[in-house]
């Protein structure tokens, strides 16, 4: 909870501050890791890059996530290898969602496609969250409608995808 109160004040007395964090990033708890390195991302403090890369290796996915996120706000573009291998550790849709996003914000059009991969998911939430994520980064939606009846979303899929192959790229994410 400290974590998430001294980036709440955006607190930057970044000697002390920056050791405590630093020294969370290997407690035995997933939860103090992944707090720390949030922390770290949204306070700026990107002394502490090595570590967080460091921890996309970890093996708790919202460890992972809020390393690759806390790399994103960093704009750590050094970490694009690790957020893609990482990507390919993990079957949780929401984790894959949340790292495609940290990619695609990071320039990497992979992200995109594996956002584009989420918008035929079986499940509602799930799906509409992985359409307001391709959303946050391509600000392209083509009238799809993620609760839309199946034959329709698949329609109107089809033409994100033709239009991610033929004009996607780094160029595009917002």
């Amino acid at each position: 909870h400290a974590c998430e109160l001294l980036a709440r004040m955006h607190w930057k007395d970044e000697g002390a501050l920056l050791a405590g964090l630093r020294a969370n990033l290997s407690r035995p708890n997933a939860l103090d890791r992944s707090h720390a390195a949030a922390a770290l991302g949204s306070l700026h403090l990107s002394e502490a890059t090595p570590d967080l890369l460091v921890l996309l290796e970890d093996s708790d996915p919202d460890v992972v996530r809020a390393a690759a996120q806390a790399l994103t706000r960093l704009d750590e573009s050094v970490a694009l290898p690790a957020i893609r291998g990482a990507l390919e550790c993990f079957d949780w849709h929401e984790t894959r969602r949340d790292l495609a996003v940290c990619l695609a914000r990071l320039g990497d059009p992979i992200g995109v496609s594996v956002l584009l991969d989420g918008l035929d998911h079986r499940d509602d939430l799930l799906r509409k969250s992985s359409f307001d994520a391709f959303f946050s980064v391509t600000g392209v939606h083509m009238c799809y409608e993620p609760l839309a009846p199946r034959e329709e979303r698949l329609e109107k899929l089809a033409l994100l995808r033709a239009w991610w192959a033929e004009e996607g790229g780094p160029d595009l994410l917002v």
